[in-house]
């Protein structure tokens, strides 16, 4: 903690002069398990205020919210009462009008304590939109033309279902969350029941380096948590962003986490369950034996349909099999698991949405047979389907699954299954034999060349030529949308050469520091 302390007073102190003129620090209580609670007050110029349904922001990064849900799952019905009433008073106590947010700290007792009051909405306003019935813009509106607020306390508290909002950025969590600026070449949002996109960009758009890298507000309701949660899931899927790196797969591992489905969480969620050298890498998002099996067998599916098309008799009779050889990589050891598979056409007719399931597969796994087959869309969506070079929807086992494609790469392919990513090689078992003698790249941390892990301004040098370097030594600050990131030494050794100078405006890869 102290080491911790050391690193961030001096990047905080920097950031908060930057940014205000002032570098004062506070100290404050510390709070454990703390959750961040907030409650929207509106008020008008006639002294009637009104508290809506809280908003749980828990789910943080960098001290930053990044899911938002309404109501809490762990705050109870006298709580609510007593910290809204709060709310209000405080507003009333300095005479607001319009609509304003009261942000508390819960710890782990439902003890609460305030924390900032925001005077404005707040980015995850459409979540208490969604559960109380109100447009809060309308009434800022209203308000702010001398209206009367024709709401009571009781309505304004009522909770109509539930709500979940996910902040999509332009930022690499595998990276600590660093800005990820860049053009937009792919953006598909989700639609249907339930899902709500606030965004002010399209495919073609920039994100800047000079900006907050909010890409978009991704919303779902429901009827209850469950719903709405669920439609999360679903929405976040089927959201498709190329050409900056988005938080999308690490918010859907967090969706997917037992503890947030159950309402069990904190702010030190993301440090928790996503610590260590590579918990933030959607390549070691953890996946149950079962999940991962459902991402092979659709990884197997699309390979025999791609085979397919190049030659129209693979696969084309019942008896015909083949065996394959499915390889995916372990980031922990840096090493292919191989696996053996066997396939054939499916034995069984299936029957989906869609009428007979043409082209369907029996699939041997090592410790399962799965039956799979390909469908347009997922069950329940109405909308003619369109060409997604990056989505894939299956029926794995009769159970609806949603695959993307993360990245093209040679010989395979990264996809993504509940946010986690694989990168896997289908094929024949003469060519896997062969595999083993393919060059490799170098293992993460043994370059000799530090590259910079986003676009920005390099704002501090820290070391010197002949600098005698440790692993975890800051070695440069780089400054892009309001953050101040510190690049560390992921290799002990001596600086040769420095290859950029304080002030540049550097890009993500490009070369900082060479070592011997």
């Amino acid at each position: 903690m102290q080491a911790d302390l050391k690193e961030q007073v001096p990047l905080a102190k920097a950031e908060s002069m930057s940014a205000f003129g002032n570098d004062t620090l506070l100290i404050e209580k510390y709070v454990e398990q703390a959750r961040h609670i907030e409650f929207q007050v509106v008020g008008d110029h006639f002294g009637h205020l009104v508290y809506l349904p809280e908003r749980d922001c828990s789910i943080q990064r960098r001290n930053q919210k990044v899911i938002e849900e309404s109501p809490s799952p762990f705050i109870v019905p006298e709580v609510r009462k007593a910290m809204g009433e709060q709310a209000v008073s405080l507003a009333k106590a300095v005479g607001y009008n319009s609509t304003g947010t009261v942000e508390f700290v819960v710890d782990a007792h439902r003890n609460f304590y305030f924390l900032e009051m925001n005077t404005r909405l707040q980015v995850e306003h459409p979540v208490t939109e969604a559960v109380s019935g109100l447009d809060l813009v309308e009434l800022m509106l209203a308000i702010a033309s001398n209206q009367r607020l024709n709401v009571s306390q009781e309505q304004a508290a009522t909770v109509k279902g539930a709500a979940v909002e996910c902040r999509v950025y332009a930022e690499d969590p595998s990276r600590n969350f660093a800005p990820s600026p860049g053009l937009l070449k792919v953006y598909r949002e989700p639609e249907g029941p339930g899902i709500r996109v606030d965004s002010g960009v399209e495919e073609g758009s920039e994100i800047s380096v000079y900006y907050d890298p909010m890409v978009a507000k991704l919303v779902t309701s429901g009827a209850n948590r469950q719903q709405a949660r669920t439609t999360m899931e679903d929405a976040l899927d089927r959201f498709v962003v190329k050409g900056v790196v988005t938080n999308m797969p690490h918010m859907r591992s967090c969706l997917a986490n037992p503890a947030f489905q159950k309402g069990d969480y904190n702010t030190s969620f993301i440090p928790t369950y996503y610590g260590g050298t590579s918990g933030l890498d959607p390549l070691a998002f953890p996946l149950t034996e079962h999940q991962q099996q459902d991402l092979f067998a659709a990884a197997v599916f699309t390979h025999v349909n791609r085979a397919r098309r190049f030659d129209p008799h693979y696969l084309d009779r019942p008896g015909h099999k083949r065996p394959l050889t499915l390889s995916w990589r372990d980031v922990h050891s840096n090493k292919l698991v191989p696996l053996e598979v066997m396939v054939r056409p499916a034995t069984v007719q299936m029957v989906g949405q869609e009428g007979v399931a043409a082209g369907a597969l029996e699939i041997q796994l090592p410790n399962r047979v799965a039956y799979v087959y390909s469908i347009q869309q997922l069950p329940g969506v109405n909308k003619p389907p369109q060409y997604n070079t990056y989505l894939r929807h299956f029926m794995v086992d009769g159970k609806s699954i949603t695959v993307q494609v993360a990245k093209f790469i040679p010989r395979g392919v990264i996809l993504q299954y509940l946010g986690a990513q694989r990168e896997i090689y289908i094929e024949t078992a003469a060519a896997a034999a062969l595999s083993k003698y393919m060059p490799t790249g170098a293992v993460a941390g043994q370059s000799r060349v530090v590259r910079s892990p986003m676009t920005g301004a390099l704002v501090e040098i820290l070391v010197d030529h002949g600098s005698d370097v440790r692993v975890g030594d800051d070695l440069v600050i780089i400054e892009a949308m309001k953050m101040r990131n510190a690049v560390k030494a992921s290799r002990s050794g001596i600086v040769d050469e420095i290859l950029a100078k304080k002030g540049d405006i550097v890009t993500a890869d490009q070369p900082l520091i060479k070592f011997w």
